[in-house]
């Protein structure tokens, strides 16, 4: 089907693919957000890329829903990128541990706090610093890759393993 897109821009088969593909990349979208609105928003721009893309599928490399749900996962990334989010002070000590004020005032912690700041403690230092340069410097996946000196590919998996370690961390705190 996707051939007939990319080679002969098949409106017909576009139509047919997008009937039985937009409703499982909407649930995909789903999987991270509660806005139905946003996540059908997000299976068009998809199927926009694939109409637009179609020509360069190669069926003899990779599964149709493969591709398209590769294209889904991107637009995904791209769309929590471009959300608007506070910019931290990566070296505001008040982000990871409790404000001396609030020691000798007796004042008590935020609990949250504390155990974000345990949690945050308890990750390997790389990992520390991964989660640093991604959530507080809001650094994209090529900045990250030169602040760490690492391949930009590896950004990836070592960001999901620092997310899962302090997920963990947060879990056992509990």
């Amino acid at each position: 089907m996707l051939v007939a897109i990319g080679g002969r821009r098949d409106r017909t088969a576009f139509a047919s693919l997008y009937s039985r593909v937009a409703p499982r990349l909407k649930a995909y979208f789903l999987q991270w957000t509660d806005d139905s609105d946003f996540a059908e928003e997000l299976a068009r721009k998809v199927m926009l890329v694939v109409w637009h893309q179609a020509n360069v599928f190669d069926a003899s490399s990779i599964a149709a829903s493969t591709w398209i749900f590769a294209i889904a996962r991107d637009k995904m990334i791209e769309a929590v990128r471009h959300q608007r989010r506070l910019v931290l002070d990566p070296d505001d000590s008040a982000l990871f541990n409790i404000p001396e004020q609030a020691i000798a005032a007796g004042m008590p912690a935020d609990p949250a706090r504390s155990e974000l700041t345990t949690a945050l403690n308890s990750l390997l230092p790389g990992q520390e610093k991964i989660l640093r340069l991604a959530y507080f410097e809001g650094k994209d996946q090529q900045g990250i890759a030169e602040a760490l000196a690492i391949d930009s590919s590896a950004v990836d998996w070592r960001l999901r393993a620092a997310l899962d370690s302090l997920r963990n961390a947060l879990r056992n705190a509990a």
